[in-house]
């Protein structure tokens, strides 16, 4: 187990998920997670769904990167040290940005990283802030944007525009998606991928609102072949998830928290049996008892 100094942990025991989550105050730094699948915590002045800092206003990057001789690089081609970037804020105000180095990432090999500096009022920062060793983290490039919104229509959308693309920090909600489901290897695991970032904050209105807390467990089965883990055999069955939200929900994964769409979710039957009939579920999940 690894954790940081925020004390966001994860854990994964064969096919079983484990997730943990502290309950951090304002401005906390982005959430870390080690071979598993980690929550994403949101702070009114923390990082959002990329883990970058919110009060950065930064919705995406501008996909015209130039490499060597300037000629034009996809997303599906690496960054060399120096290549520069140009972050898009909501506000329309363009951000230099530059690649300082890349690496693959210790958690998932087959993610490429990057070490970002951004320039935010005549000042360069790490993109994604520095970890608890004070080393900066890194960030995974991802195909398209996502709507930052919460509580609105379109609220955690992602929107694919070739003009555009994301870089999520490392442990951020995007990102640890991208470790479960890496969206540029078919269309398919994208849609996994998106359903993944409602399933992990308890996004059951699609809307973009995260309903979960500390310590909450849960487990994950998939269309592409991941079995819940023996282990979760007696646990509560949770939701089926697709891309816009939750498609039916049984059990709360915090039944303190309201739902402004449980009336219309709400359904005991839910995963019973436990077989997708819907072709729009792709995930389903299980919830430890709390």
């Amino acid at each position: 187990m690894k954790s940081n100094s925020q004390g966001f942990s994860a854990l994964k025991f064969g096919g079983l998920v484990v997730l943990t989550l502290c309950g951090c105050g304002p401005g906390s730094s982005r959430p870390s997670a080690v071979n598993g699948v980690q929550q994403a915590w949101f702070e009114d002045n923390g990082p959002g769904i990329d883990g970058i800092t919110k009060a950065w206003n930064v919705a995406g990057f501008d996909a015209t990167v130039l490499g060597l001789f300037s000629t034009p690089l996809t997303i599906l081609e690496p960054y060399l040290p120096g290549t520069r970037l140009r972050a898009l804020t909501s506000s329309g105000v363009a951000l230099p940005a530059q690649v300082v180095s890349s690496s693959a990432l210790l958690a998932a090999p087959d993610l490429l990283g990057y070490r970002i500096n951004v320039n935010v009022a005549g000042v360069w920062s790490p993109l994604c802030g520095k970890d608890a060793r004070g080393v900066p983290i890194l960030a995974v490039k991802l195909p398209g944007t996502w709507d930052h919104r919460a509580g609105v229509p379109g609220g955690g959308d992602h929107y694919a525009d070739p003009q555009t693309f994301t870089l999520a920090c490392e442990g951020s909600t995007l990102e640890k998606c991208a470790e479960l489901y890496n969206p540029v290897l078919s269309l398919s695991v994208g849609a996994a991928h998106q359903a993944c970032t409602r399933m992990l904050r308890a996004d059951y209105c699609g809307d973009g609102t995260p309903h979960t807390n500390s310590g909450v467990v849960v487990d994950i089965h998939d269309r592409l072949g991941k079995q819940f883990s023996p282990a979760s055999a007696n646990w509560k069955n949770e939701a089926m998830w697709g891309e816009q939200g939750a498609g039916c929900v049984a059990n709360l994964r915090v039944a303190a928290l309201v739902h402004s769409c449980l009336s219309s979710l709400l359904n005991p039957s839910c995963m019973v049996p436990p077989v997708f009939t819907d072709p729009k579920m792709l995930l389903m999940t299980k919830v430890a008892p709390n």
